[in-house]
């Protein structure tokens, strides 16, 4: 048998169980009982109060006839919050910040036993937050790449609400971005982020523990985001005469992120100078484009050598951003052009010889001065009917810049004189001349319409003769030249065609009408 002092160290461990049956090895590993006991405050949690207060003891049962003391210098695990160590009385005490409960456990040390665990439950309310938002830069438009920065407060009355996810979406391109940070200590947040396109943005504080999730605060940036397009950009005439107008033609348009395409105008727009196209960009002029997106109107002097380009300054209205055309190169040089242009005679027969003349004009400063001789000028023809012209000949101006070629003439058009310029002239091109090429007609004097006077109803009889020109006089047209006779009746201006005849082989016609009211007769040959 044991000695009976050796169940009195711990009794109140021992199950109820015949002495003999405990082994020696299992006497020797009999500790004391231990219990913990704990207690929170306050009762429940909120942002106002996020840190749990909790105290207790650490007591051990040495017999089953004794009450429990307390343990002295042990070591509790606080999950998740660390370690805590009783003191004399065996009390603790710690703090838990931001956890819905607590678990209390003693591991066993020496001569006391492990305790059961003890949790302790924090309750949690939620509070209603407020999210502030303000939008940096405030005013619109913004280029495309400005970052924009919006940033605020959650709070519960004057209490920061810290460490809440805050998360902003804004337009993007295809789809809304998302942006996201977090309170700090003072309940300050703060987003930048680059918009991607004009749109509205939106931020809210997600649910935490102590927080609800708060209403989405709504704002709108304007994004100056659409591509200004120049198309049929074009200078003419290029070459161009130093002094004289160039005349700028372009269409504007802008070209939208979602990819269409719209007119901009009214509007204005920049013409901008460079020597070399690459830098040193300078304006020169402004030039209005109208409700079409077209440039309608804007003549600039050509002056020097150089390249121009369209600019566009931006524009809110469209939210469009700012942007340049192509450069298009300007040559400037001497300029020419054709005066006393002629081809004569007219009418020329067929067959007949046709004179060709005119002067080539340069201009020197602001007056207009022969160009000299030598300059090679090409005379062209195009038929009555015809799109194309037809270089018949080539001749050279004289000192003073005139110049003459001889043609045969044998079909009706129009003919001009063109010059191909050079590195110091502006080519040129004449007005044309149209020349009727055939034999000419006239109506011999003895035209008459008679009786004169005649019975209202009676038989009026119009008569007369077409003469031809041959070689160097006036003979009979022949037959078969059609003749109009047409009337004017007293008070009118407007000749009407009453019918027609042939001349017979002697070139005389005649035609047979009823008179009815007083008028003027006349005959007309087409030709």
């Amino acid at each position: 048998m044991r000695k009976p002092s050796v169940l009195s160290l711990a009794a109140s461990a021992l199950v109820a169980a015949p002495l003999a049956a405990v082994p020696p090895a299992f006497a020797e590993a009999v500790c004391y009982s231990t219990l913990i006991e704990a207690a929170s405050t306050p009762a429940r949690l909120d942002l106002d109060h996020p840190a749990a207060h909790i105290t207790g003891r650490l007591l051990a049962r040495r017999s089953s006839t004794e009450d429990p003391v307390p343990v002295p210098g042990a070591t509790l695990n606080v999950t998740p919050n660390g370690t805590v160590t009783t003191a004399e009385d065996g009390t603790f005490a710690t703090d838990v910040r931001d956890k819905s409960w607590t678990a209390l456990s003693f591991p066993g040390d020496g001569q006391y036993c492990k305790a059961a665990t003890k949790t302790v439950d924090h309750p949690i309310d939620q509070s209603e937050v407020t999210l502030t938002a303000k939008r940096e830069p405030a005013s619109d438009p913004l280029q495309v790449g400005d970052a924009v920065t919006v940033a605020g407060t959650l709070t519960h009355g004057t209490t920061p609400a810290s460490g809440v996810k805050v998360v902003l979406e804004a337009a993007g391109k295809d789809q809304p971005k998302t942006y996201a940070t977090t309170t700090g200590a003072d309940g300050a947040y703060s987003i930048t982020y680059v918009p991607e396109r004009g749109g509205s943005w939106s931020v809210h504080a997600e649910s935490s523990l102590y927080t609800k999730e708060t209403p989405k605060v709504w704002g709108y940036v304007r994004v100056q985001d659409a591509v200004p397009l120049f198309s049929g950009f074009t200078v003419t005439p290029n070459p161009a005469a130093y002094s004289l107008p160039v005349r700028i033609r372009a269409k504007l348009e802008r070209l939208d992120i979602d990819g269409s395409r719209r007119i901009i105008g009214p509007t204005w727009v920049d013409v901008e100078y460079s020597a070399d196209g690459k830098a040193g960009w300078t304006k020169v002029a402004r030039a209005w484009v109208n409700a079409q997106g077209e440039i309608d109107s804007l003549d600039l002097d050509a002056t020097k050598d150089g390249y121009l380009r369209l600019s566009f300054p931006g524009e809110e209205l469209s939210l469009t951003r700012p942007g340049t055309s192509e450069a298009r190169y300007l040559d400037v040089r001497t300029g020419t052009d054709f005066t006393q242009f002629n081809a004569a005679p007219e009418p020329v027969r067929t067959g007949g010889t046709l004179t060709v003349s005119g002067i080539l004009l340069r201009l020197a400063g602001k007056a207009w001065t022969p160009v000299g001789s030598g300059n090679k000028v090409t005379i062209q023809f195009r038929a009555d009917g015809a799109t194309t012209w037809t270089t018949m000949g080539t001749t050279t101006t004289d000192r003073n810049g005139a110049f003459r070629k001889q043609f045969t003439a044998s079909k009706k058009g129009t003919w001009r004189a063109t010059y191909a310029g050079n590195a110091t002239y502006t080519p040129a091109t004449s007005t044309g001349d149209e020349v009727v090429v055939g034999t000419r007609t006239a109506f011999a004097s003895g035209f008459n319409a008679s009786p004169e006077p005649v019975r209202k109803g009676a038989s009026l009889k119009v008569a007369g003769k077409l003469n031809r020109y041959v070689g160097d006089r006036w003979v009979h047209a022949g037959s078969g030249a059609v003749i109009q006779i047409q009337f004017k009746a007293s008070g009118s201006s407007t000749w009407t065609t009453l019918g027609t005849t042939k001349t017979t082989s002697a070139g005389t016609f005649a035609r047979t009408f009823k008179a009815v009211k007083d008028g003027t007769w006349r005959a007309v040959y087409t030709g």
